[in-house]
């Protein structure tokens, strides 16, 4: 596993009605389709507006949304 020693947190800034499974498909979507196309989602993690955590992507692998 992979060293952890920053831990980032960040607003969506999304709807409040957003859901972890449409964020995903949001960010893996294509550009021309109205997502952000990118490779991996840029959280490992989403805390829906009931306060539930959904793993979103393996924290094994690198997100997009920090750089560096």
């Amino acid at each position: 596993m992979r060293t952890i020693d920053k831990i980032f947190v960040h607003c969506t800034a999304g709807n409040i009605n957003q859901t972890a499974e449409s964020l995903v498909k949001f960010f893996l979507a294509p550009v021309s389709k109205g997502g952000r196309g990118w490779k991996a989602p840029g959280y490992h993690f989403f805390i829906d507006k009931a306060g539930r955590i959904h793993d979103i992507w393996p924290v094994e692998k690198i997100s997009n949304g920090v750089k560096g």
